[in-house]
This record gives structure tokens, C-alpha cells and sequence, in this order.
């Protein structure tokens, strides 16, 4: 060997470059091919599916082992779990069935995001087993917990959320009671509640003649809906009440996005905690609970310390 040759490491640094060479031609070893099935054969428009036809769509056996390989591709593709007696096949009457869901995520102004962010939540103990989770502003029950049943997974607790204008709910499973309140707030913040048509899930009481509800949201703090009086014409209810001008007279808006804009910015009038908008609208609450001894009695009994 010649003095100032170095071998060993010229040997050495190009090993390493074969390698890296070989590492960015290797194909994906971890990657999913359920995945790259789904992606292809489920439509854009499809918001909703059961766990039933999603198997049947990769042509395998409905096993437990094979639903639970699926969960995981169906989190890397954004869907979350649900149970609803709407999904087909095998959902009827009473009967849940297992499913995924796109998120919808919908545009919101930077204040309504923020307003949503500083939503609080406290844990009631429903039975001595059983948990109830409520807005700690409104009192709107917001999710239940439930413990695990034998199968489920061992020791924890099941909690459920109602989706918003639909009879459907999220499952999400936690180790201790002490996540609960956390879920659900990550849950709500990443799934706010969104604007729909008129349906038959709609509430009875928004149908105020002349005033029907033509879109509506279910909220934390209460039902907003909005109805076109006549052309032009706009109205925004929360409940039973009108969003109204000083004076009490109901407020017109020329669109349906101003009614509905309007409607999102009062959202949380007349609430504990609730900012203040000054721009001339305003609605009653229909339940002052906070005001009720009796009703604040039954919380401070049945509120949970978690720390």
C-alpha cells in the first residue's frame, strides 16, 4: 500500500452509497395494499360506509382480525369510527352497526374557530359506574362513558358522542376516566357542528309560522336554523327565539350565508362566558340554569374531580 492511500475508508463510503442507493430503490416494505385499494374504489362523495361493505369491497372474510387490519387503514385514510342504524348493510331500527365516516370540516372565521377552542367541559358521574360529559357553560350533555364490556378490550371506558344533526355517535376508547374530557374536546374541536337541510331529524319547534327551518345546526348552546321569509328575506332562530334588532323586532338578512354568519357569531349570547358582539343583534336564552339553585345543587353533587 502506497503512503496516503487510504482504502478502508474509500471501501467504506462507497458500501454506504450502494446502500443508500438501495434503500431509495427498495420499494415500501411497510406500505398498505388495502389502502391503495380503498383509495381507488371509494367515490369522493361517499361520507359514510359500514365495516360490512368495506370488507366485502376488498373481497375478504368479515372477521374480527380482518376488521381491526381495516381500522387502522381507515385511520391513514382520515375516517373515523361510528355506530349508526343507518349504515348498510345489517343497520335496523334499533340495531348499530360498525362504520367509518369522512370528517367534514367546515369553513369557519377565525373568531367562531377560536370561540370553539375555549369550549370547557365537566365530568358528572352518572352512576356509580356510568359518566356523563357536559358543556360547563351551556349544561348541553355533550358524551357518555361507559365501562368496557367483557371483550372490548380490558379495563377502560367506551365513550360515545353524538354527531350533531344526524342520529349517528363516535365511539372513542380510553384507558382511564381521567381521558374522557379530553377526547371529547379533541373530538369536538376537529368535527364542529355544521349547517344542514331541513330533515326529519329537524326539531318540531322550528316550525314558527310563517318560519320553517331551511337550514339548521345543532349546537352546544342551542338549535340554530335559518328560513327565507320572502324573496331577499332571511331570519336566524336559536330555539324558539329570534335573533332581533334593538327594539325586539326580528332581524332580516339579504342572504342565507348572512343569516347563517350571523347566527354563528351569537351562538353562545347570553351564556356564561360568552363574548360580546356589538353589532346591534341579540336573542334571549330559553333556560337560565345557571340561575336555578336546584339545578346547580344536582351539578356540584355529581361533578368529578379529575385534576
Amino acid at each position: 500500500m502506497e503512503i496516503g492511500e487510504r482504502p478502508q475508508i474509500a471501501t467504506m463510503s462507497s458500501w454506504v452509497e450502494r446502500l443508500y442507493q438501495a434503500c431509495a430503490q427498495q420499494p415500501e416494505q411497510g406500505s398498505d395494499p388495502w389502502r391503495g385499494v380503498l383509495e381507488r374504489a371509494l367515490p369522493a362523495n361517499v361520507s359514510t360506509i359500514s365495516t360490512v361493505a368495506l370488507l366485502d369491497l376488498l373481497d375478504v372474510p368479515q372477521t374480527t382480525g380482518n376488521a381491526r387490519r381495516l381500522a387502522k387503514t381507515m385511520r391513514s385514510l382520515g375516517f373515523i369510527p361510528l355506530k349508526s342504524r343507518r349504515l348498510m348493510p345489517g343497520g335496523f331500527r334499533d340495531t348499530t352497526i360498525r362504520g367509518w365516516a369522512r370528517p367534514v370540516r367546515e369553513k369557519r372565521s377565525t373568531s367562531n374557530r377560536a370561540r370553539s377552542r375555549h369550549m370547557k367541559y365537566v365530568l358528572l358521574r352518572h352512576n356509580d359506574d356510568c359518566y356523563d360529559i357536559a358543556n360547563e357553560d351551556s349544561n348541553f350533555h355533550v358524551a357518555s362513558a361507559y365501562p368496557l364490556r367483557p371483550g372490548e378490550g380490558g379495563l377502560g371506558y367506551r365513550v360515545e358522542i353524538p354527531v350533531p344533526s344526524t342520529d349517528d355517535y363516535h365511539e372513542v376508547v380510553i384507558k382511564s376516566i381521567d381521558e374522557a374530557i379530553p377526547a371529547v374536546a379533541a373530538y369536538c374541536e376537529a368535527n364542529p357542528p355544521r349547517w344542514v337541510p331541513k330533515s326529519d331529524l329537524t326539531p318540531l319547534y322550528a316550525t314558527m309560522e310563517p318560519c320553517r327551518a331551511r337550514y339548521f345546526k345543532e349546537t352546544q348552546f342551542g338549535n340554530l336554523w335559518v328560513d327565507q321569509v320572502k324573496s331577499g328575506q332571511w331570519v336566524a332562530y336559536r330555539d324558539c327565539h329570534g335573533l332581533s334588532v334593538a327594539g325586539g323586532k326580528i332581524a332580516k338578512f339579504a342572504t342565507r350565508e348572512e343569516a347563517q354568519r350571523a347566527a354563528d357569531t351569537h351562538f353562545r349570547d347570553g351564556y356564561p362566558n360568552s363574548e360580546t358582539t356589538d353589532d346591534g343583534l341579540s336573542w334571549p336564552v330559553e333556560f337560565e340554569w345557571w340561575l336555578c339553585p336546584y339545578g346547580l345543587a344536582n351539578r356540584a353533587r355529581d361533578a368529578v374531580d379529575v385534576g
